[in-house]
C-alpha cells in the first residue's frame, strides 16, 4: 500500500511530515515484533508483505480468479470460494480512526461482492455440467450472505426440482416468499412464481429450459386467470395447520355486520397464505383486506 494512504488512514489530522515519521516509527516496532523482519517490505513510497514469507487469502483469491484457464474454471472458482471464511477483517475495527474504519467497510463490501460473484458463477458452472448437488451447495452459500437475492432463490427452486426433490423446491419458494415479505414487504416476482409453478407441476426437465414468464392471455398459461372481484394473491404454498383460523375467518365473513376483515401481525406469520385461500366467502357481503403491522 502507498505510504501516503497509510498515513491518511492512521494519522489523518497530522501534517504529512509528522504522519510519515509516525509511520516510520511504527514500522520499526513492527519489524521487531514479527518472527522475521523480512516479512515486511518497505520503500520510499510503499509498504507491503514479502510474498516469499507471507501468504494472504485475498491475494490467492485474486490469482485464482484471474489466471484460471477456461477448462479449469470450475475448479479455480471452487478453490477461490473455499478461501472465504467470513467478512474481510471480521471483528476488527479502530473506533478512534474513522478513516480506517471507512476503508475497511469499503473493502468488506468489495470482497463480499467478489465472493458472491464467484458463487453465482459456480452455480452456473455446476448447473451446466448437471452437477445439481454442487450447484445447490453454492447457491445456499450465496443466500447465507445475501438472503434477499431472489434470482438465487429462483435458481434453487429450479435446481431442487431438476434433482428430483420437489418438496425442497416448494419449501425454497416458501422461504423466498417469507423473506421478501418480512424484509421488503413484497411478493416474489412473476419469474420466480413461474419457476415455482413449473416445479409444482413437474414440468422442469432440463437446466436449459427457458423459464420465462408465460403470457397470461395465452390459452395454456401456467398462471390461473386472476379473479378480478378480489385483489388477493394466488395461494403460494399448501396451507397446513391453520384450519381453526380459516374457520374463524369464514364465520366472521358470513356475518351480515362484517364488511371488512383485516389480518394483521408481524411479517412471516402467514397472513398472505390465509388471505389467499378464499374459503366459502360471500362475495356480495365481504372483502378481506390485508394490513401489515411492523
Amino acid at each position: 500500500m502507498p505510504r501516503e494512504q497509510l498515513c491518511y488512514l492512521f494519522w489523518p489530522d497530522q501534517p504529512d511530515a509528522t504522519a510519515r515519521r509516525s509511520l516510520a516509527h511504527l514500522l520499526t516496532h513492527l519489524r521487531r515484533a514479527l518472527p522475521t523482519p523480512d516479512l515486511l517490505t518497505a520503500s520510499n513510497d510503499q509498504v507491503g508483505l514479502n510474498s516469499a514469507w507471507a501468504w494472504a487469502d485475498t491475494t490467492d483469491f485474486e490469482r485464482l480468479i484471474a489466471t484460471a484457464a477456461p477448462r479449469d474454471r470450475a475448479v479455480a472458482l471452487r478453490q477461490a470460494a473455499g478461501l472465504v471464511r467470513g467478512p474481510f477483517l471480521a471483528g476488527f475495527s479502530l473506533p478512534d480512526r474513522p478513516e480506517f474504519d471507512q476503508w475497511a467497510t469499503q473493502e468488506r463490501q468489495l470482497w463480499e461482492r467478489r465472493f458472491l460473484e464467484t458463487l453465482a458463477a459456480l452455480v452456473e458452472q455446476h448447473t451446466a455440467r448437471g452437477d445439481y448437488s454442487a450447484a445447490i451447495d453454492a447457491a445456499q452459500r450465496y443466500l447465507a450472505v445475501d438472503e434477499l437475492a431472489e434470482e438465487i432463490h429462483r435458481r434453487l427452486i429450479q435446481l431442487h426440482a431438476l434433482s428430483g426433490d420437489r418438496g425442497a423446491a416448494l419449501r425454497q419458494f416458501e422461504r423466498c416468499s417469507i423473506t421478501l415479505d418480512r424484509e421488503l414487504g413484497v411478493s416474489p416476482l412473476p419469474e420466480t412464481r413461474a419457476v415455482y409453478e413449473a416445479a409444482l407441476a413437474g414440468t422442469l426437465r432440463s437446466e436449459k429450459e427457458v423459464l420465462s414468464v408465460p403470457d397470461e392471455t395465452a390459452p395454456n398459461t401456467q398462471y390461473p386467470v386472476p379473479d378480478t372481484q378480489y385483489s388477493i394473491p394466488t395461494a403460494p404454498t399448501p396451507l397446513i395447520g391453520r384450519e381453526q383460523d380459516l374457520a374463524v375467518i369464514c364465520a366472521l365473513l358470513r356475518r351480515e355486520d362484517v364488511r371488512l376483515l383485516t389480518l394483521s401481525g408481524p411479517g412471516g406469520q402467514g397472513k398472505r397464505g390465509l388471505a389467499s385461500r378464499r374459503p366459502a366467502w360471500s362475495p356480495a357481503s365481504a372483502l378481506i383486506g390485508r394490513h401489515l403491522l411492523r
